[in-house]
């Protein structure tokens, strides 16, 4: 008996000098062998209790933040600001009326229109 669980679990000769009890035991220490290691342990999967559809929540969040993020910055309306100057003095206007497209706007206190 000892000798069929040691050919099944090793598939070879035992070495010379070893009696059949240690050959029993060296057997069952290689099949038993505990923790096992993480590619053979319960059909190689890291966790086993898990099920695929709720191991993709993870990866989607952070798809979904990642989306978010660039949405936010790449929805940013873009801004031109220009200052109105005095044409022979250099210096700034407040409160001059700037028109574009129909469009009326006013300077700031520092001569600055931003639309």
């Amino acid at each position: 008996m000892t000798q069929q669980v040691y050919m099944t679990q090793m598939q070879s000769k035992p070495p010379a000098g070893t009696t059949r009890s240690t050959m029993s035991t060296a057997a069952e220490t290689d099949a038993y062998n505990w923790p096992a290691a993480p590619a053979t342990r319960a059909g190689g999967r890291l966790l086993p209790w898990l099920d695929w559809k709720f191991s993709l929540l993870v990866p989607v969040a952070l798809l979904l933040i990642v989306a978010t993020a660039l949405w936010q910055v790449a929805s940013r309306p873009e801004l031109i600001d220009l200052t109105v100057h005095n044409g022979s003095t250099g210096e700034t206007i407040p409160g001059a009326r700037v028109v574009i497209d129909g469009l009326t706007y006013a300077s700031g206190d520092d001569g600055t229109v931003t639309f």
